[in-house]
């Protein structure tokens, strides 16, 4: 590192920033910026944060710790910029009484275990909502296929009464054949009758015909006709 590049910061941060693990999470974030300093508890619940390295690293470091998930919650900050220290080659976080350092560790013990059954529970209602909305997609399938079986039930219908139309349409066309082959069958039989009529008829003509000409021949013979009558 230059010094002509590097500068240093002194932030003082209020809020919800004591017995919540901040300082841990502050050392994790300049191990990361590659920032030099250390990071302690003051009174009135603020935490005093010693920074140096390049400005660019120091501003995403400050934007960083700013938006950090609960339950730390910053709530205010004061930065003012110092000329660069070399004396500092690390980032430590200072500690206090061993009481109160082990006391805020179990408080953030608390708070982390807080947290993850707060995003559990979060994750439980989302898997509820889930679960929901696929109750809610059956439902809608279960209405589908119950229109489905509606839709198939009535094309079973239409395809019932289709088959009785035909049904009724072939019983059409053997009546239509039954009463072809009877006008046949009358035709022929009547072809029949005129033909034995017409025999009958000739016969009986040609008979008359016999007997006049049988008549007119004995007329004739006995002189009561003259040949040349007709």
């Amino acid at each position: 590192m230059s010094e002509e590049i590097l500068i240093q910061y002194q932030i003082i941060v209020t809020g919800k920033v004591q017995n919540v693990g901040f300082r841990d999470k502050i050392d994790d974030l300049a191990f990361d910026h590659n920032i030099l300093g250390y990071v302690e508890n003051r009174p009135k619940k603020e935490v005093f944060i010693l920074a140096q390295g390049l400005k660019e690293n120091l501003d995403q470091f400050c934007q960083k710790f700013q938006r950090l998930e609960p339950p730390v919650k910053v709530q205010s900050l004061r930065i003012t910029e110092h000329p660069y220290d070399q004396k500092y080659d690390d980032f430590l976080v200072v500690r206090g009484d061993p009481n109160e350092e082990l006391g805020e560790r179990f408080d953030t013990a608390v708070y982390f275990l807080h947290s993850i059954d707060r995003k559990q529970d979060q994750m439980l209602n989302k898997q509820d909502q889930m679960l929901g909305k696929q109750d809610q997609m059956i439902n809608k399938q279960d209405q589908m296929l119950g229109k489905q079986d509606q839709m198939i039930d009535k094309q079973d219908q239409m395809l019932g009464k289709q088959d009785q139309m035909i049904d009724k349409q072939d019983q059409m066309l053997s009546l239509q054949k039954e009463s072809i082959c009877l006008q046949s069958k009358t035709l022929d039989e009547v072809h029949a009758l005129r033909s034995d009529l017409t025999d009958k008829v000739m016969t009986e003509v040609t008979l008359a015909r016999t007997e006049i000409r049988e008549l007119r021949n004995e007329l004739i013979q006995a002189g009561v006709l003259n040949v040349g009558h007709s």
